[in-house]
């Protein structure tokens, strides 16, 4: 099992993780079932280009496991690889409330160095894994994503308000 390969406790922090996936997979596809359908053809399209020329697509667990943890490695390569390829450009404010919570998770040196980042350092003693020590602080780092939450919130119905 991959998630086994980091070792560290379960808590809330693993839902906002999860989150800030969902929050990109409908980033990614679109929210609507027709911006998913519209996507999915898109990105078939490209497949065929690309099978054209001869680029193959990863397709394998690890492979994706990699991806993935290179991906959220920083929240410039998480920006870079995952974020600004949202479907619509109207997504900018779900980019910036994903890049807001990623750096809020993963980035925040707030409580403890040792927080921050998503890769276990083995290469000296005492390994560092930020994943157990944000254990530590959960409710704080669950305080934080929240508020993050909440200012997003006011910010959208801010917009909202101003569209009327």
């Amino acid at each position: 099992d991959i998630i086994d390969y980091i070792p560290a406790a379960r808590s809330g922090l693993d839902d906002w993780e999860s989150l800030i996936y969902v929050l990109c997979w409908l980033g990614t596809f679109g929210i609507s079932i027709e911006d998913e359908a519209q996507r999915i053809a898109d990105l078939k399209a490209q497949k065929q280009e690309q099978s054209k020329a001869g680029a193959g697509l990863r397709g394998s667990i690890l492979g994706v496991a990699r991806d993935k943890r290179f991906h959220m490695l920083s929240s410039s390569t998480f920006d870079a690889y995952i974020v600004q390829d949202f479907y619509k450009e109207d997504y900018k404010s779900l980019q910036e409330f994903v890049h807001d919570l990623r750096e809020s998770l993963f980035d925040n040196a707030k409580y403890s160095q040792e927080c921050v980042g998503t890769v276990v350092i083995t290469i000296k003693e005492p390994h560092i894994n930020p994943f157990q020590a944000r254990i530590a602080y959960a409710s704080n780092i669950m305080s934080d994503l929240l508020a993050v939450a909440r200012d997003h919130r006011a910010k959208a119905i801010e917009r909202m308000s101003g569209d009327k």
